[in-house]
């Protein structure tokens, strides 16, 4: 009896210290401070918290793709935005997921933008292609981060494997800052055009971005669903002159299965309603339309943002 009294005073000596999720708080995954995904996720957040009464959304700094998954399908975050190659790769147990059982459980709210696949240089190392790359050191984004699986899905497509090349993970302020110090001599970065980071970059330095184009594109294309053909238009960023033919994936709010319908329905009206603030967090370019949000998208979507869609005259699978 003693033995028994004693483990339940232990128990509950321990669960004191357990902190529960507020059920009228939800948190986003987003990716790096200074990131579009980051930035968006804090207009989405501010928008719902602002239009869906009784409820608050946070947005949450992380590395990613990769980890806004594993945190929402373990509840760490009740939305998260990720891109389309890794929630393919995820449900479908392939790529960094191949040796875990498949992530069913997550589901789409809305494809928000497409993201290009872009590898930045300095224009004084004369690299004009990915087989340019060859004996460099390159960083691939952060750990974990949805760039990492591109970059290594490029470099793969172009036989450039770690014997050819020096990999590093850097975040994409970190690259930057080490490409003009001459610390590496490219970086990857798959986001939305153009990329502050990369504005800022081409001010201080001569810059020049090598295309994805010809077979190595072409094979892209054919072994992956998600990627799609993309021009990164001249002028984009300063010194550019030319396009820029590459690849490029959609970005997904996502979420869980089991979060409620009601507000999943609430959070995606939030969105739409509010589509020009949200576009206006960021400097890319993009069109946020609920046609738009609903295409191209690998995971099937959660019951309450079809139920929002369903309203629209719009069918989400």
């Amino acid at each position: 009896m003693k033995k028994r009294v004693l483990i339940l005073s232990l128990l509950m000596t321990f669960c004191i210290g357990c902190k529960q999720r507020d059920p009228n708080v939800f948190s986003i995954g987003s990716a790096r401070i200074s990131s579009n995904y980051y930035f968006i996720a804090e207009a989405i957040a501010e928008n719902a918290s602002q239009t869906i009464d009784g409820m608050k959304f946070t947005t949450v700094e992380s590395n990613g793709s990769e980890d806004n998954v594993r945190g929402v399908v373990s509840d760490k975050y009740q939305l998260a935005i990720a891109q389309s190659d890794t929630l393919y790769d995820a449900f479908n147990a392939e790529g960094v997921f191949a040796d875990e059982p498949p992530i069913d459980t997550i589901r789409a709210v809305a494809g928000l933008y497409p993201e290009a696949v872009q590898i930045v240089t300095r224009k004084d190392l004369e690299m004009n292609s990915v087989a340019g790359l060859w004996g460099a050191t390159i960083s691939v984004g952060d750990e974990h981060s949805g760039t990492e699986q591109n970059a290594f899905q490029v470099l793969l497509a172009g036989e450039l494997n770690e014997n050819k090349v020096n990999t590093v993970n850097m975040s994409t302020k970190e690259a930057a800052e080490a490409l003009k110090n001459g610390e590496i001599d490219a970086f990857f970065y798959t986001s939305g055009t153009p990329s502050g980071v990369v504005e800022e970059l081409a001010e201080d330095v001569e810059i020049s971005l090598i295309p994805i184009d010809g077979e190595i594109r072409d094979t892209l294309l054919k072994s992956h669903a998600y990627f799609n053909e993309c021009v990164i238009p001249a002028g984009t960023y300063k010194g550019q002159t030319e396009d820029i033919e590459t690849i490029s994936i959609m970005s997904v709010l996502i979420t869980n299965e089991k979060m409620d319908p009601k507000m999943i329905e609430a959070v995606t009206k939030s969105i739409f309603e509010n589509r020009e603030r949200i576009r206006g967090s960021v400097k890319i370019s993009f069109d946020l339309d609920e046609a738009h949000a609903v295409s191209h998208i690998p995971v099937p979507f959660h019951d309450g943002a079809k139920a929002y869609y369903s309203e629209k005259g719009i069918t989400a699978e």
